[in-house]
C-alpha cells in the first residue's frame, strides 16, 4: 500500500511550545517549522522564520522529524533505496562532510532516532549512524547484483508465462509428450531470454538506476 510506510504525523493542532519539525525534501533541502496537519498528499507547515502557513506536496518530502529526534514520516523512496543497498558497499557522507567507506549496509528505521547500521572496510565491526547525521549515501558497483537478480527473475517469469500459454487446459499438462516438447522449447527460449534480459537490466541500472540519495543538507548549508 502506498501509505503503509507512512508513520502517523499527529494530525491536527498541537501545542507548539519548543517543538519544531524539520521537513527534508528530495534533493536535500530542508524547512524548519511547525507541521500542523498532514493529509494523504500534503503537509501544512508554519515556517519557524514566521509568515503564513504553507502547503507542501507530500511526494516532494523524504522524511519529517522533530527537534527531539522522533520520526513522523518516512517516504517509500528511502525504504526502497535502503532495501536496494542492504548488504552492499558504498560511501556515507555525513552532514559534516566526512566520507565513511563501508562494505555492508543494514538499517534500523525506528520511530525514534532511526539509523543505519554498517560495517567498515577496515574492520568487521558494527557501527551506527542516525539518519539525521547523514548527508548522502552512494552505493558502489556491488549493487549490480540486485539488478542481476531482478533481471533473471523477470526473464524467468516471461519464459514460464510463454510455456504455460501453450496449454489450452490443465489436463494437457498431463500429456507427457506435449509437456516434454514444450518444456524443451521453453528451455531453449529461456537460455536466450534470461541472459539478454539480465544484461539489459544491469546496463539500465548502471546508466539510469539510482545509486545516490541525498538525505540531509550539509550542516554548513542548512543549520538546524
Amino acid at each position: 500500500m502506498k501509505f503503509s510506510v507512512v508513520l502517523v504525523l499527529l494530525v491536527g493542532v498541537m501545542a507548539r511550545g519548543e517543538m519544531r519539525h524539520k521537513v527534508i525534501f528530495r534533493g536535500g533541502s530542508a524547512m524548519t517549522g511547525y507541521v500542523s496537519e498532514m493529509t494523504h498528499d500534503s503537509l501544512k507547515v508554519i515556517p519557524s522564520s514566521g509568515g503564513r502557513q504553507v502547503s507542501v506536496a507530500l511526494d516532494t518530502v523524504l522524511y519529517v522529524h522533530n527537534s527531539k529526534g522522533k520520526l513522523f514520516y518516512l517516504a517509500p523512496k528511502i525504504r526502497k533505496f535502503f532495501e536496494k543497498g542492504l548488504g552492499r558497499g558504498g560511501i556515507i557522507t555525513t552532514v559534516g562532510g566526512e566520507n565513511i567507506h563501508y562494505r555492508r549496509l543494514g538499517q534500523e528505521l525506528f520511530m525514534f532516532a532511526p539509523r543505519l547500521v554498517y560495517e567498515t572496510k577496515e574492520k568487521s565491526e558494527r557501527h551506527e549512524i542516525v539518519l539525521t547525521d547523514i548527508h548522502k549515501i552512494q552505493l558502489d558497483h556491488t549493487v549490480s547484483e540486485y539488478a542481476v537478480k531482478k533481471g533473471a527473475l523477470a526473464a524467468a517469469g516471461v519464459t514460464t508465462f510463454l510455456f504455460l500459454i501453450e496449454f489450452k487446459a490443465i489436463k494437457e499438462l498431463f500429456n507427457l509428450s506435449k509437456l516434454f516438447k514444450k518444456a524443451n522449447a521453453a528451455y531453449k527460449t529461456g537460455t536466450t531470454i534470461i541472459p539478454v534480459t539480465t544484461l539489459g537490466w544491469v546496463a539500465y541500472d548502471f546508466l539510469r538506476g539510482e545509486r545516490e540519495l541525498i538525505i540531509n543538507p550539509l550542516r554548513e548549508q542548512q543549520p538546524f
